[in-house]
């Protein structure tokens, strides 16, 4: 579900089984984070070859940056 400050964004579906979460946009920068095959992210930017997600953890860690558009699949809307 898209949370109020970004309504209007597509929501994203992990189809790696581990999609790196990166700090730039380029994709070369790998953060220690990333997400798990089946995860449903929000779509909040993107560019060419990468998208830009924040997230926030059931225990309250925000997770933030840019994952490669092939680790994962924009989802139609509802």
């Amino acid at each position: 579900m898209a949370s109020k400050e970004y309504y209007s964004s597509p929501t994203m579906e992990v189809i790696k089984n581990k999609a790196q979460l990166y700090s730039d946009e380029n994709c070369l920068y790998a953060k220690s984070q990333y997400f798990i095959k089946g995860s449903t992210l929000l779509s909040i930017a993107e560019n060419k070859t990468s998208i830009y997600t924040e997230f926030i953890t059931p225990d309250g860690k925000f997770m933030y940056g840019w994952l490669n558009k092939k680790d994962v699949k924009i989802k139609a809307a509802e």
